[in-house]
């Protein structure tokens, strides 16, 4: 008698911990699918944040945030994939579960957590090759930047390598792939031109890569403070971007590469770490539902 109530009560947890698991995966789907193929709120998130950061010297039209939006969609949706896959195989693994209980089935169950350990061992293997060489896995993004970099003409251009690139950089205060260098490589499309405010300037690197109001001597050729200077392709407090470019007045020395895989190292991060409790959960119910197995096997198949 007292087997037969313990039995029952394993089999009630094992039910609502699986019906919470069902919740949870859920969310992972709906979540993994929204970061997938959702690139309407991708471009409501960095819509606003575009048009803010472009307003002045080189305004945006709605295609053109839209384009923008679209290739950091491309570039963050490849991280919807993961839960998206995971949240199927965990609501697949919670349907097992509760017909192996409900049924009653002892192989069912088996099956069940076979699928389970499956889904603790290879997120687990994921984290660890993850966390062993962080930098190496972002292949994707290094390529995404490298080929928008390499397609960069100037702020007056109104292709999306060149909006996104000039935006990027002044954003995160970076010039070029590995530095400003690059573009002098053969193959790039950088101009050299830039022409602001009905003035043409042959430059050495892009205005991106200014720190406004940083040096000596702006590309209108009056002293910061002197009035009349242009700003950037992203204007900060309308100061003037020095006319030669060095590492004191300017980002040229900074990469774009390594900025942008510390930004994306630390949102893996996040999502790497988020994942842990699922997995904890996944790990919880192993448990419950061998001990069921174990020890209250007559109780499952009468």
């Amino acid at each position: 008698m007292s087997d037969y109530m313990c039995g029952n009560c394993m089999k009630c947890l094992i039910i609502f911990l699986n019906v919470l698991a069902m919740l949870v995966s859920f969310a992972m789907i709906n979540i993994g699918a929204i970061v997938i193929w959702n690139r309407e709120l991708v471009k409501s998130v960095v819509g606003p944040f575009l048009n803010n950061l472009a307003t002045g010297a080189v305004p945006l039209t709605e295609r053109q945030v839209s384009d923008i939006a679209g290739e950091f969609h491309n570039l963050i949706g490849v991280l919807g994939w993961a839960p998206f896959i995971f949240g199927f195989f965990i609501f697949a693994a919670s349907v097992l579960a509760l017909v192996g209980i409900c049924r009653p089935s002892t192989d069912v169950l088996l099956a069940y957590v076979a699928l389970t350990g499956l889904l603790i061992v290879i997120p687990l293997l994921i984290m660890i090759i993850y966390l062993s060489d962080r930098p190496s896995m972002m292949t994707h993004a290094d390529n995404f930047l490298l080929r928008h970099m390499a397609a960069y003409e100037s702020i007056n251009s109104s292709t999306t390598s060149s909006i996104l690139m000039g935006v990027f950089m002044a954003a995160f205060q970076c010039c070029g792939y590995n530095n400003g260098s690059d573009f002098n490589t053969t193959g790039w499309r950088f101009t050299g031109m830039e022409n602001l405010n009905g003035r043409g300037f042959n430059l050495t690197h892009p205005l991106p890569c200014c720190k406004p109001g940083n040096g000596t001597t702006s590309t209108t050729g009056i002293p910061p403070g002197g009035g009349g200077g242009i700003p950037p392709v992203i204007p900060i407090g309308g100061l003037p971007c020095p006319l030669n470019f060095t590492a004191n007045n300017s980002y040229i020395e900074v990469g774009c590469r390594k900025i942008l895989t510390q930004q994306l190292v630390f949102l893996t991060d996040i999502v790497a770490f988020t994942s842990l409790i699922p997995l904890c959960f996944n790990i919880m119910l192993l448990i419950v539902t061998v001990v069921i197995i174990v020890n209250y096997r007559q109780v499952l198949v009468p």
